[in-house]
């Protein structure tokens, strides 16, 4: 191992705009994914293996990896910080290797979920690097600028395809959202793409060839034990949890048994989904956006809520065989849905459109 570094290349960007872009794409995206993922935990043991992969992402199930992200997570800090002192330290550099292989892991996992579009948004998203190191500009910043413009164009095009811009208003309250799902969603990519070109830069410049040290190779085989058991854990806690969610669609919750009533009073409609057919209504719709809004915003709260709704709301909802009673639970939950609608616009004044792509068919 050489004892100056000072006189090499540096293995990461020049730029602090560009450093404090791959902190945030390494440290912040992350914990923000995790918080969120709960999210899309699926509701009943429908046998896709979307539903697999989600489970592989949910915390409790993927707590036994934070130990390696937390690790490789701060090696990369610490390069970008002072590259020149810490490139120099095998240990950093093999934070850094094994970073991109667990980047590679949740690429792998968000494919499985279904979410091939995203490979087209984060295709974009790398190349307007290259493009910028073309240009180069003189405004350092120019780069996030850029960055920020193209994710909110994407995001438009994906989650408002059918989207008409007709004010300013129309444009400012839909491009934020999508905005946030494109940077949330294309996330393991560029955490995979920052992690995997630092990590060629750190072994062209600093790896030694030959001889090969023995505790460099001690320490990868201690990390692949590591490794192996934590994807053991993993998978034995992905299949509990898996194993504690009904086995069959909801069709017990209120809100959903009060869809069977006189479709001129509840407005239901039927459709065939890959769980099965099943009526729905827009307050059903409404009210299971609520639901993921709580659960994503107060956890504690939605899982306090949600475990007394479970106790009661079974087996109510299986007295509402009879339309007319179907009809009267859904008039009882009528201003419990206007409540939502008016929060929900609150945040997200398009709802309407994104309550409607739920239980739509697929």
């Amino acid at each position: 191992m050489e004892a100056d570094g000072s006189t090499k290349p540096l293995p990461v960007p020049e730029s602090r705009w560009e450093r404090v872009l791959y902190a945030l794409i390494v440290v912040v995206l992350p914990i923000v994914c995790f918080s969120l993922s709960d999210v899309a935990k699926p509701e009943w043991q429908s046998g896709n293996f979307s539903d697999y992969a989600t489970l592989m992402l949910l915390p409790q199930v993927a707590w036994f990896f934070f130990p390696f992200l937390i690790y490789s997570a701060i090696c990369l800090l610490l390069l970008l910080i002072a590259p020149q002192r810490f490139a120099l330290h095998f240990v950093i550099r093999f934070g850094v290797y094994t970073g991109m292989v667990l980047a590679a892991q949740y690429v792998v996992l968000v494919t499985g979920m279904g979410a091939s579009y995203i490979f087209v948004s984060a295709a974009i998203l790398i190349l307007s690097k290259w493009f910028y190191g073309k240009v180069k500009p003189e405004w350092r910043g120019g780069y996030v600028v850029m960055w920020l413009v193209l994710i909110i164009i994407i995001g438009l095009f994906i989650y408002h395809p059918n989207l008409q811009i007709e004010s300013l208003k129309s444009f400012l309250t839909s491009a934020p959202l999508g905005a946030l799902l494109v940077i949330l969603e294309t996330s393991p990519i560029l955490c995979f793409a920052v992690m995997a070109v630092t990590s060629v830069k750190l072994f062209k410049i600093y790896e030694i060839r030959p001889p090969v040290l023995l505790w460099p190779a001690a320490g990868l085989i201690a990390w692949l034990a590591a490794y192996a058991f934590a994807w053991r854990f993993s998978i034995l806690q992905a299949i509990e949890i898996y194993h504690s969610l009904p086995t069959s669609p909801p069709d017990c919750y209120i809100a959903t048994a009060s869809a069977r009533g006189h479709r001129r009073i509840v407005h239901s409609r039927m459709l065939v989904t890959a769980a099965g057919a099943m009526w729905v209504t827009t307050q059903l719709q409404i009210l299971k956006c609520a639901e993921l809004a709580l659960m994503a915003l107060a956890p504690r709260l939605h899982a306090l809520l949600r475990q007394g709704y479970d106790w009661f709301g079974p087996p109510l909802a299986r007295k509402l065989t009879n339309p007319f009673l179907a009809d009267l639970a859904y008039l009882t939950l009528k201003p419990f849905e206007w409540a939502a609608t008016l929060t929900l616009k609150a945040i997200v004044p398009e709802i309407d459109e994104y309550a409607g792509r739920l239980y739509s068919p697929k």
